[in-house]
């Protein structure tokens, strides 16, 4: 658009000083000269928007990912959604010596199972569901002129050189007819409707990064577009010298504009369960987990409960993220009254945007999920996420046969049934077949979760964070653990006693796990060799499921062992504690075993 340069004056000066619009966005004078002004101020508007969790849900941000290879790209989810936005930088230029146009391209790049995808060419759709369709999204910067396709619309951002004005401008078709391979009439698209919403959540965000008081408004304009038989329209969100200027509808509000619920006003952290078996890899997936928000600065709290005298696990995880540990409770307090302490100590001591509770082994993850009803003045529920080792499921086929009914599989099952993402851990230490078996028989113990495939505790983050919002987006529809709670609420009717709070029959942090099962902890300050361990190991018992601490090791110093589903593996210190070593600290040396009939080592 061409509109936004009437009114202004002839010759203006360039300022000096960085008192301008948006000195939020960029902390200096606008340099023409650059040639890519429009990309740093974009980058810091989706940066904002990635970084600014909290801000980010309001607007309705669900992730953000740069592509710079190529071209200046970015792919961005916008909540409520089943498409990827793609946006690319073209070109800017200096307009009349005083005003800075950059221009970009808007893609929306459908998901597979869309509703509308019927509407589209074969070829088209193919290409949709092919298995590397998301690996080219997220190559947008490569793949630019391949996926034109999936343009649908331009937008325009200008900004006054002296700062003083703004304006970001889409302009898209209303209506686009679709033909197939033989020009036949398939369907009809409405590109305008499929960029608005990536549109109004990057206006949006822009307009809460100017200054207070600045003027804004938003500004409709259409006319007939004859080569198509339709409408082009141009939506405008312009501030500062440019309000008032623009012809066109003046709009009280942008189109799809998210609305925010409760949840994400009151800025409540997302707390999600973290369950698994004793031994399955939980905190090795969390560590992987904790890396990949904080290299994203996503701040995150830990809160566990081990069982056991030593928390190891605690231990192993302090570093970068607040960790607080609580012990198995009491019969006198629930739950919900033996983790609020905790969170609120986290809460007080970072502004964390979200925590995980990673469970004891022999913990019914369902019932730390119920207690979080009760919770829900302070956080927001999350997933339920169960880790399983599909070493030990390799190797022991049956355990989650129906007519194996020890503790143990009721524990096990506990777990899977009721979680809303499943990761297999050790997938790296199985065959391909074993893990698709695997998978298979998760996927009909539990239809609703996704299962993710961890090589070496790692699996696709991000995915975690679109599943979740997925839901939340619909307010919590579709998740097992959700669906469970339903359940659960309509048979035990508890009572709403105020608004956002359930009472749930009181529960101890101790009743929630397997309480079958027994503990001790002994000091083993001497280096020992792999097969001297093994042996120690053996002496205790064959009721041993889980073994884990801090050991000498023949050759290596002091290490961490870790012994689940027979199974025996020796770790390096984490670097906090390497650093104590390398100063002639002294580390405990202890070894803590789980499971039945355990005789004390003499």
């Amino acid at each position: 658009m061409t509109t936004t340069t009437m009114g202004l004056s002839p010759n203006i000066q360039i300022s000096a000083e960085v008192d301008h619009l948006l000195y939020r966005l960029l902390p200096r004078t606008l340099n023409p000269k650059a040639g890519d002004e429009t990309v740093t101020l974009i980058h810091s508007i989706l940066t904002q928007a990635h970084l600014d969790r909290r801000s980010a849900r309001e607007f309705g941000w669900r992730g953000v990912r740069p592509s710079f290879t190529h071209h200046p790209a970015w792919t961005a989810r916008i909540a409520g959604r089943d498409v990827i936005f793609g946006l690319v930088f073209d070109e800017e230029a200096v307009h009349e010596s005083e005003l800075l146009l950059g221009s970009l391209r808007l893609f929306a790049f459908p998901d597979p199972n869309h509703p509308t995808l019927a509407c589209r060419p074969t070829a088209m759709q193919e290409e949709i569901r092919s298995p590397v369709w998301p690996h080219r999204i997220r190559a947008l910067s490569e793949q630019v002129d391949e996926l034109e396709p999936y343009q649908v619309g331009d937008i325009e951002f200008g900004v006054r050189l002296d700062g003083t004005g703004v304006e970001l401008t889409l302009t898209a078709l209303r209506e686009e007819t679709l033909n197939n391979e033989i020009g036949d009439i398939i369907g009809h698209i409405r590109p305008l409707t499929e960029g608005l919403p990536f549109f109004t959540a990057l206006a949006e965000t822009l307009r809460a990064s100017l200054p207070n008081g600045t003027l804004t408004e938003n500004v409709l304009w259409a006319e007939p577009d004859t080569e198509h038989n339709t409408l082009q329209v141009s939506i405008t969100m312009a501030a500062g010298c440019f309000v008032g200027l623009l012809p066109g509808h003046r709009m009280h509000h942008l189109p799809f504009k998210h609305r925010p619920h409760a949840d994400e006003l009151m800025h409540k952290p997302i707390v999600h369960v973290l369950s698994g078996f004793l031994g399955a890899g939980k905190t090795t997936f969390l560590q992987h987990w904790l890396e990949f928000l904080n290299n994203r600065e996503r701040f995150t709290g830990v809160i566990q409960n081990e069982f056991g005298e030593v928390d190891l696990d605690t231990l192993l995880l302090k570093g970068q993220t607040r960790v607080e540990a609580i012990d198995e409770g009491c019969v006198c307090c629930t739950l919900a009254d033996s983790l609020r302490p905790g969170l609120l100590r986290l809460l007080e001591a970072s502004p964390a945007d979200q925590i995980i509770i990673e469970t004891t082994g022999l913990a019914h993850a369902s019932l730390v999920m119920d207690s979080l009803w009760v919770l829900n003045d302070i956080v927001t529920r999350g997933l339920l996420i169960t880790v399983v080792d599909a070493y030990d499921f390799s190797h022991h086929p049956n355990t989650l046969d129906d007519n194996h009914l020890s503790e143990e599989a009721q524990c096990r099952r506990n777990q899977i049934d009721h979680a809303d993402v499943l990761i297999c851990a050790k997938a790296d230490a199985v065959t391909d077949e074993a893990l698709e078996a695997l998978q298979n028989r998760l996927a009909q113990r539990n239809p609703q979760a996704l299962i993710l495939a961890a090589d070496h505790g790692a699996v696709p983050f991000g995915i975690l964070d679109a599943f979740f919002l997925h839901a939340f987006d619909r307010h919590n529809g579709h998740l097992t653990s959700r669906d469970r709670n339903t359940q659960t609420q309509a048979n035990s009717v508890p009572a709403f006693t105020r608004p956002g709070r359930w009472h749930l029959p009181n529960q101890s942090l101790a009743q929630t796990h397997n309480t079958d099962f027994e503990t001790f902890t002994i000091e083993v300050p001497e280096d020992r060799s792999v097969e001297s361990w093994r042996q120690l190991i053996k002496t205790v018992g064959s009721g041993v499921a889980r073994a884990k601490g801090i050991v000498g090791l023949t050759g290596h110093g002091t290490v961490i062992l870790q012994y689940a589903a027979e199974t025996l593996d020796f770790q390096p210190l984490p670097v906090d504690n390497q650093s104590s070593v390398a100063q002639n600290k002294p580390i405990e040396r202890f070894l803590v075993f789980i499971g039945h009939h355990l005789k004390q080592p003499t």
